[in-house]
């Protein structure tokens, strides 16, 4: 889907997520129209030399990171490498039940 500026109110970087406390920096929302996040871009319209977003494209966007996330089966987690192990638990983060 795509954004259609004639009906959704479109908004800058600075705008587009006032739930953050603070908006995406610049390299941040770059990644997330470029790369995006787990495979989910987020999308962008450019107009002139400023990109754009709508509030229900970010809608989309969280939507579909979510059910990205949610449908990554549990062999996904990696499993922590032994001198990775030997830090944790030397630094007092992990205990030997928790290995």
């Amino acid at each position: 889907m795509s954004i259609n500026p004639s009906v959704e109110t479109l908004l800058t970087r600075e705008k587009a997520f006032p739930f953050l406390k603070k908006p995406p920096t610049p390299e941040v929302w770059w990644r997330w129209r470029t790369r995006g996040v787990s495979g989910v871009k987020l999308e962008c319209i450019r107009i002139g030399s400023t990109w754009y977003t709508s509030a229900a494209a970010v809608d989309r966007f969280i939507a579909a990171q979510t059910e990205a996330a949610i449908a990554q089966p549990d062999s996904a987690v990696t499993e922590r490498s032994e001198a990775t192990t030997r830090r944790l638990k030397s630094a007092g983060l992990l205990t030997a039940a928790a290995h």
